[in-house]
């Protein structure tokens, strides 16, 4: 199939009209010859070099849309970015800001982040975008949140997460094969990119914001699943599991009951890269790791996943109580509401201390002796 483009004006023309230089190539199927009407577009394609049309045209197309794709080149094959490209954008920050807001579509954004966060050099995108004062608009904070009196993105803390998704980059792809049936592809890597940036983002932000993950995860990235938003409300409590270091079956089940993902590599590779900067707390870009001490992180937790693969516990978020509230209710008439909660929760401890086999016999049993525990504890209560 040949993509066809209706062009207004002559071919000449029409490449002045595009954004860079090495998409302004044409094809001439008549003489089966590349076409390079600007005199550029081939050299910098042979030299991985971005420079805007506008270099040539003197004509500057003020569209945020560009710079992203300027980014997700330049981070998926390594170019370099014109210093006069640079130069314009910087100088017109603030039309291409107001472009973000009021002009580029969510889609158009989402899709850019995606095919971003599908490279292997992300930190790069997200450290131009920050330098570029880009970054909120792109996550569409700007306009949803008052921004406090402190900074909303401190050069420390967005230094920090530029390091993070460096490490992130260098362990993904030293340790990701270990993982065994993880699906490796443009989604997982979208997802490993968009719970690490917004993890971070979490811890810096304002923490009034209760649904500011929510709207980089659901607006901006488009990961709506419930999944991605329960990662990051409770990757505080995984890592307090390995801080705690409470190691055996009911409380490793119980955490992942809490923060389980279908790719468990995903989580466990986004807390190798965090603590490891977090150890580190470097004042500058990293260009190298430490080999040592990243490993020692990452055997700690993946001592985690080969736990849960020997107990079979890839799958237990999926697990029911044997008994469910509906049958409880039927079973103890007028039992309080509140109680159902922790009756069911008491059951799925049982079942995965015994490894999922627990009878309805057994059920009851655990379900009436937490009854009674409850009604003591308030018996007592009210004695007081």
């Amino acid at each position: 199939m040949i993509d066809i483009t209706e062009i207004k004006d002559d071919a000449f023309h029409d490449s002045l009209r595009r954004d860079f230089t090495f998409n302004s190539l044409f094809y001439n199927i008549l003489e089966n010859k590349v076409e390079d009407f600007l005199k550029e577009g081939i050299n910098d394609l042979k030299n991985g070099f971005i420079r805007s049309c506008a270099s040539t045209n003197q004509k500057i197309d003020f569209d945020s849309y560009h710079i992203l794709r300027m980014l997700r080149f330049a981070s998926k094959y390594h170019y370099t970015i014109d210093d006069k490209y640079l130069s314009d954008i910087e100088q017109n920050i603030k039309i291409y800001q107001n472009d973000l807001i009021d002009k580029i579509s969510k889609e158009i954004i989402r899709k850019e982040m995606y095919l971003i966060f599908s490279t292997h050099n992300p930190s790069f995108a997200i450290y131009s975008l920050y330098k570029l004062d880009l970054l909120k608009y792109v996550l569409q904070i700007k306009s949803t949140y008052k921004i406090n009196k402190k900074e909303l993105f401190s050069e420390k803390e967005i230094l920090k997460c530029v390091n993070i998704f460096i490490v992130g980059e260098k362990i993904f792809d030293k340790y990701h094969s270990l993982f065994e049936d993880e699906n490796y592809n443009n989604n997982y890597m979208c997802s490993f990119y968009s719970l690490l940036l917004t993890i971070h983002m979490k811890n810096f932000t304002d923490k009034s914001n209760s649904s500011l993950t929510k709207t980089i995860l659901s607006k901006t990235l488009k990961l709506e699943s419930r999944v991605p938003l329960k990662i990051v409300n409770f990757y505080d409590d995984f890592i307090n599991f390995f801080i705690k270091n409470e190691y055996n079956r009911l409380n490793v089940g119980l955490i992942l009951r809490k923060v389980l993902f279908p790719n468990i590599s995903i989580i466990i590779l986004i807390s190798v890269a965090y603590e490891y900067v977090m150890k580190i707390n470097p004042n500058v870009v990293l260009d190298k790791l430490d080999e040592d001490i990243l490993e020692n992180i990452f055997q700690k937790y993946f001592e985690f996943y080969k736990f849960v693969k020997k107990e079979n516990m890839e799958n237990i978020d999926e697990m029911k109580p044997v008994i469910d509230g509906k049958r409880i209710q039927k079973e103890f008439p007028g039992i309080p509401l509140n109680y159902l909660g922790k009756l069911i929760d008491e059951e799925i401890k049982k079942q995965i201390e015994i490894k999922y086999k627990l009878s309805e016999e057994e059920a009851m049993n655990v379900i009436k002796a937490k009854i009674e525990e409850l009604n003591a504890n308030i018996n007592n209560k009210n004695k007081e």
